[in-house]
């Protein structure tokens, strides 16, 4: 195992799980020193890797340290051209989609818009949430996820848990 990557996945040896440090995703030990699921957020870090159905959904959550979470909110409908006059295209609505095409990092959806073969309708993005706040005050946009995360965060160290 690399330095980074045991930087970036310390191991819990007390229930055999690497965590993620940036989203705090537990990646299981199969007993053979490999594990069952590979946290992909270091490399995912755009909302449209979050998209799994329609209308908002929770990404991240830290409920032993605080109540605040990250939500992916946003509908998505990007076209992919498949010829220079764009005049055909599919419909790209959830993540999946994009995996299908093989786009599955950060990268490989730059270099995607670079051929400008793909339009942007609606684009998903991050927000901040409180479990128990109804005023929405904490409305940020953001595009990253270690962004969202890192001010959930803050917040929580600052706010504590709110009731």
């Amino acid at each position: 195992m690399s330095e980074a990557y045991a930087r970036l996945f310390p191991m819990d040896n007390e229930k055999k799980k690497q965590i993620c440090e940036m989203c705090g995703f537990g990646m299981s030990d199969t007993g053979e020193g490999a594990f069952d699921l590979e946290c992909q957020c270091a490399n995912q870090q755009s909302p449209e890797f979050y998209v799994y159905e329609a209308g908002i959904e929770q990404i991240w959550a830290d409920p032993s340290r605080n109540n605040f979470y990250v939500m992916r909110n946003g509908e998505m409908r990007y076209h992919l051209y498949n010829n220079e006059e764009h005049d055909d295209y599919e419909v790209i609505k959830y993540t999946s989609d994009f995996f299908e095409l093989g786009i599955n990092t950060d990268k490989d959806l730059e270099e995607l818009i670079d051929t400008n073969r793909l339009e942007s309708l609606n684009n998903p993005w991050f927000e901040i949430f409180h479990d128990q706040d109804e005023t929405w005050e904490y409305g940020d946009v953001f595009f990253e996820l270690d962004t969202a995360i890192a001010k959930a965060r803050e917040l929580g160290n600052e706010k504590g848990f709110m009731v």
